[in-house]
């Protein structure tokens, strides 16, 4: 099997460097996680992807890379809001795992 893991930053956490035509390149907050990945999995023998999304609607931006990816499954971690919070707020867990046409593991 192979593993796609993924980041996906919002806009309040990016800032703009480049730009090329309509593409732009970010420097990202949240390349330390891929980061760490990489480091923990390289040398392991196991086929990864590695990406990097700049979106304001993360559940979104998950959900399509998962029908891109071809993905059996998504795993991905909780901020820990209560059921409550995460209702009211959209927690992007819960937006996940309503939508998603695979199954879902939520790491708390």
């Amino acid at each position: 099997g192979s593993l796609v893991i993924m980041t996906v930053v919002s806009g309040r956490m990016k800032q703009h460097i480049v730009e090329f035509g309509s593409d732009c390149l970010y420097v990202q907050m949240g390349d330390e996680v891929l980061d760490a990945a990489h480091a923990i999995l390289s040398g392991k023998n196991i086929d990864c992807t590695y990406l990097l999304e700049n979106d304001n609607d993360i559940a979104e931006s998950i959900l399509r890379a998962v029908g891109e990816q071809d993905c059996d499954g998504i795993v991905l971690g909780s901020r820990g809001m209560g059921v409550l919070e995460g209702l009211f707020r959209n927690s992007v867990s819960s937006v996940i795992a309503e939508n998603a046409n695979v199954p879902v593991t939520i790491v708390k």
